[in-house]
């Protein structure tokens, strides 16, 4: 039976796959290009075995710069990345 560390990264997984699927469609060009940017680089992070602690904390610092010249949605995947990241960290030390 999975953990729920486990449970917690196979969803945050597959919704970063989700993210930059949108993100691609809609950032592909200009300044918002950011956006897809850092979800490209959060979904590389998470597919990472084991994950790669430093990055997804670089990640987190670099979406917090950008959240004062974020449209609605990247505020919104920031806010998610947020709060993946403080899920998957609570998770795995529960482990």
């Amino acid at each position: 039976m999975p953990s729920n560390y486990e449970k917690q990264l196979a969803r945050i997984r597959e919704e970063s796959c989700r993210t930059e699927e949108l993100y691609r469609a809609r950032y592909s060009s200009g300044p918002p290009a950011t956006a897809l940017r850092l979800a490209q680089r959060w979904r590389v992070a998470l597919s990472c075995e084991p994950l790669d602690w430093a990055e997804l904390s670089a990640i987190r610092e670099e979406a917090r710069e950008n959240k004062m010249i974020a449209d609605i949605a990247f505020f919104g995947f920031i806010n998610e990345l947020e709060r993946d990241y403080s899920l998957l960290r609570q998770a795995e030390l529960e482990s």
